[in-house]
């Protein structure tokens, strides 16, 4: 028999945090894909100025993913850019400017209903 978390104790768990900060534009999408198992995570680029489309791709993914999941995913990257890709993507990526800000903006969500 294998023991399967509720999703009430899964979301009381911290969500995983991905440090790709260091992280050079080629290795991007392929940190971001790597399988994980998370409901909520946090997902820190640091501050670029730009990202490559197949990093933007896998964010997108794992946005899908986890939502599909009823999970939730932040991302971390400067203001910039983070501008520029909610507009170029409006489907609801929570963005971040800092992890402190994710991390915050995840555990305020942990609770809300969700739509479906």
């Amino acid at each position: 028999m294998t023991f399967v978390p509720s999703l009430d104790a899964r979301r009381s768990a911290p969500p995983l945090v991905l440090d790709l900060t260091r992280a050079s534009e080629t290795a991007l999408a392929a940190g971001v894909r790597a399988p994980r198992r998370a409901d909520r995570m946090v997902i820190d680029l640091g501050e670029r100025r730009t990202l490559p489309p197949d990093a933007i791709e896998a964010l997108l993914a794992t946005h899908r993913a986890l939502r599909r999941a009823r999970g939730r995913c932040a991302i971390v990257v400067g203001p910039a850019l983070a501008s520029q890709l909610s507009l170029a993507y409006p489907e609801g990526l929570l963005w971040a400017a800092d992890r402190e800000a994710a991390l915050a903006a995840l555990r305020g969500r942990a609770g809300a209903p969700r739509s479906p």
